[in-house]
């Protein structure tokens, strides 16, 4: 498997960075692809017999669902790539493909019949699918990317404090160097033993974890050698390993690339169009059920049906949500905003219920379809919250950059926020999806979030 060349200079090292398979694992991921190819040929041979055009159409399917496929699967974030996913990725490439090519076929008379083509072709995208699966295996087994601190302050402590915390994927700290003086952290030498340092523990990628008098901790590398390991900033450790970007570790130079992104998707007339369709055909297909929650919440508890609030939205532009009303009518008789606590008092018994498998949230497909809020994108607040957060929190404001979503990346991978504090590491999961925001990050997004709607996780 390819590695990624190792570079000397501080900026962002381009995903994937990874260290090599086993020479085993790859042998027996190359005899699977050659296994998956040589039965897709037979099916074709099955399917088709000697019909040149009939081979060459079911190959032209495959070969466009795979390129589809892989353009799909083209997501800058690393973190939980899921199995699910890539399948969903290829299974929507491949039904795209084969239908517009069984269309072509019929309208230029080929002579090709549909359901031999439509069979061959989804044998071929099996295959593709299989080879994906074992080659994804193939990465998840490797060993992880060997990364060592070079610092010892107060960036270094809060970096120990994240992976004592947090599950990282796919990376493990090997410790710090630094000034043993200053030091806030176990370390396992001062600078001058750096290369010894990362030959002995076989370093993979060096984090900067000082804030200053960054030039003299690079001078250091140079002594390495051959063995010269890739540098990355913390905001890109903490988006590989976790996920999220905290906003103690990142700058203007983040913000602008996180802003160019954004102005090329939300110019994308494809990811709308997208947002369109899959809300007006849930919106059909979940009536029978928005029914029965209209009747259960007019049962259950004096007042109206549906629950309309303002909050922001995209660019700081206010709109009202729509959702199924789970709590009493005085909730808020006092006229200010509070947090959802645990066993809140003021949630109704069916409340409680829509709540906690997030089906309260089904009215707000028609915010999509209206144009105020998308399928996936940081949560929208309330005005009032909105204030008080940005008073006290920096770069909260940033995350108004993308339309406001009814999932999102924070909904899935964040605990629920009743707190400043919890706000804080929501945003950190929101700013990680203003700026890795993709067709197949919201594929997974959304897959998640049928997993955390049956399971009934982290609502209040």
């Amino acid at each position: 498997m390819a590695v990624t060349p190792r570079v000397a200079n501080a900026g962002s090292v381009t995903y994937p960075l990874t260290v090599p398979a086993r020479s085993l694992a790859v042998g027996r991921e190359r005899a699977a692809h050659l296994v998956l190819a040589s039965l897709t040929l037979v099916a074709w041979v099955i399917a088709f017999g000697a019909s040149a055009t009939g081979l060459v159409a079911a190959a032209v399917a495959t070969t466009a669902a795979w390129l589809v496929g892989s353009a799909f699967l083209r997501d800058r974030g690393e973190y939980h790539r899921a199995l699910a996913v890539r399948l969903v990725r290829h299974a929507q490439a491949a039904t795209l493909v084969t239908a517009l090519v069984i269309a072509s076929a019929a309208l230029l008379n080929t002579g090709v019949e549909p359901l031999r083509l439509l069979a061959a072709s989804l044998f071929g995208f099996l295959a593709i699918a299989g080879w994906d699966v074992r080659q994804h295996r193939t990465r998840t087994t490797e060993s992880p990317l060997r990364v060592l601190g070079l610092g010892a302050g107060e960036e270094a402590a809060r970096l120990a404090g994240a992976f004592d915390k947090r599950e990282a994927h796919g990376v493990e700290l090997v410790g710090f160097v630094g000034n043993l003086s200053h030091a806030v952290v176990p370390i396992l030498g001062e600078l001058d033993r750096l290369p010894e340092i990362v030959r002995a523990h076989d370093v993979d990628a060096i984090v900067l974890t000082a804030s200053r008098h960054r030039l003299p901790l690079l001078e250091h590398l140079l002594g390495v050698g051959d063995r010269t390991p890739a540098v990355l900033e913390l905001s890109d450790l903490y988006e590989r390993a976790f996920g999220c970007v905290p906003v103690e570790e990142i700058n203007a130079a983040w913000f602008i690339e996180a802003l160019t992104l954004h102005r090329r998707l939300q110019a994308s007339v494809a990811r709308r169009s997208v947002d369109i369709a899959v809300a007006t055909v849930a919106a059909v297909v979940t009536a029978p059920l928005m029914l029965l929650i209209a009747l259960a919440v007019k049962l259950d508890s004096p007042g109206p049906v549906l629950y309309r609030q303002v909050r922001v939205g995209e660019g700081g532009r206010r709109f009202t949500i729509i959702k199924f009303r789970s709590m009493r009518t005085d909730a808020e008789a006092s006229g200010a905003p509070e947090w959802a606590s645990e066993g809140d008092p003021r949630i109704t018994r069916v409340g409680a219920f829509i709540r906690r498998f997030r089906i309260d949230e089904l009215p707000q497909l028609w915010n999509v379809v209206s144009g105020e809020m998308a399928l996936v994108g940081p949560r929208p607040e309330r005005p009032e919250l909105v204030a008080e957060i940005a008073r006290q929190l920096p770069f909260y404001e940033p995350r108004h950059l993308v339309r406001p979503g009814i999932t999102g990346w924070a909904q899935v991978y964040a605990p629920y926020a009743a707190s400043i504090e919890e706000t804080l590491e929501k945003l950190s999961y929101d700013l990680y999806y203003v700026k890795h925001q993709s067709f197949a990050t919201d594929a997974g997004i959304m897959l998640s979030t049928l997993g955390v709607m049956a399971g009934g996780r982290g609502a209040r």
